[in-house]
């Protein structure tokens, strides 16, 4: 099993094209092709991100000291086009399945809620499908709302260690 010792959080180097394509085509096996979008389209949205908000490094990965990728997390302004004031949205929360259980998602939602603490955020928002809300609770959010296909959540930032 590995821990936080064998892996670490790193931003993305946008410019590392193997990586950005990677990640890309994670989160396009995971949710673009069920919504119509191209591998191409998640690359382009991928790099967009980090044109928005450049004060905080938009994306995240966590990589095995040998440098192999073992999960990813965003953050961006927003992620749900019904609710333009809640902001920012932790997203893409990603760790590819022979790794999950390990404590790889977790951190790299603290790593983030860290992230946005330093900017001067107290809360931050994600959306999760109904069945991974309990994931999502037994690390500190709380259901704000139920939308179709799934539920918004709010993680308190200050309330994280």
């Amino acid at each position: 099993m590995d821990t936080a010792s064998t892996w670490e959080i790193v931003p993305l180097d946008i410019g590392n094209v193997a990586r950005v394509t990677l990640i890309a085509d994670w989160l396009w096996d995971m949710w673009g092709r069920h919504n119509g979008r191209s591998l191409a389209d998640e690359i382009a949205k991928l790099k967009l991100r980090h044109g928005v908000a450049p004060s905080i490094s938009p994306t995240f990965v966590a990589q095995s000291l040998n440098g192999a990728l073992v999960g990813t997390i965003g953050i961006c302004p927003s992620d749900y086009a019904d609710r333009p004031d809640l902001s920012p949205w932790i997203s893409a929360l990603f760790v590819p399945p022979d790794r999950r259980g390990q404590g790889i998602g977790s951190a790299l939602i603290r790593h983030s809620c860290q992230i946005l603490r330093q900017s001067g955020y107290d809360s931050a928002y994600l959306w999760s499908e109904e069945s991974n809300a309990p994931y999502y609770q037994r690390i500190g959010a709380r259901k704000l709302t139920s939308v179709p296909r799934g539920v918004i959540m709010e993680m308190r930032i200050n309330e994280r260690e």
